[in-house]
């Protein structure tokens, strides 16, 4: 039987990073030149590879639901869902985590986003 206490954490187990929060930033606002507009928040981690994230997001304040954000990381891409107009996206590299808000219309106000990073990489 596993107690607590025999738990070992050098062990290659998924641990979260104690940058691993939730942040209310500004809605998309910003025009890209593309005919869409954005918003980005970068949180660094500094762990030196790229590690595994989860983020998701609040597409807006009224509907009190949490999507799955899209992500990048070690070259693939997927763009996530379109909800309420609202796309949420992550790019993680070897020191930080940058997670982006877009839309075809300029939004007001914020979105909550919230990341896990985690400290090990899966075998």
């Amino acid at each position: 039987m596993t107690t607590a206490s025999s738990y070992l954490s050098d062990k290659n187990v998924l641990k979260r990073h104690s940058s691993s929060n939730s942040a209310a930033i500004s809605a998309p606002a910003t025009a890209s030149g593309l005919g869409d507009f954005y918003t980005n928040l970068t949180i660094t981690h500094g762990l030196g590879y790229v590690p595994q994230v989860r983020v998701s997001f609040e597409s807006s304040a009224s509907d009190n639901k949490i999507y799955p954000a899209g992500g990048n990381r070690n070259g693939g891409t997927y763009w996530g869902l379109l909800i309420n107009s609202v796309y949420c996206t992550f790019t993680v590299t070897a020191t930080t985590l940058l997670i982006s808000l877009f839309s075809n219309t300029t939004k007001t106000g914020t979105r909550n986003v919230y990341y896990v990073i985690y400290e090990d990489t899966p075998v």
